[in-house]
C-alpha cells in the first residue's frame, strides 16, 4: 500500500497584507526542487486558473492537493447572510 500524505496551505503567506508574495512560478519551483509533489490552491487566482493552472502545475510536475475559498466574514458584501 502506498500512501501519501499533504500538508496545506503551502503558500509562504502569499495572501497577507502588504504584498511581498513570491510569483506563482517561483514558488512551484522552489516546492518542487524542496520534493513536495502537491500545493494548496492559496488565494482564487494566485497559482491561475483553468488551463493555465493546469500549465503551470504540468510544467513542475506539482499536483493540486487542496484549495481554499476566501470568505470575508467581516465583509458583508463579499460573504452576503
Amino acid at each position: 500500500m502506498s500512501i501519501k500524505v499533504a500538508n496545506a496551505p503551502v503558500n509562504f503567506g502569499i495572501d497577507r497584507a502588504g504584498g511581498g508574495a513570491p510569483s506563482p512560478d517561483l514558488l512551484l519551483d522552489g516546492l518542487a526542487e524542496a520534493g513536495y509533489e502537491g500545493i494548496d490552491s492559496g488565494p482564487i487566482g494566485y497559482l491561475g486558473t483553468g488551463g493555465g493552472l493546469l500549465d503551470r502545475l504540468a510544467r513542475t510536475g506539482m499536483g493540486l492537493a487542496g484549495g481554499q475559498v476566501d470568505l470575508r466574514y467581516d465583509d458583508e458584501d463579499a460573504c452576503p447572510p
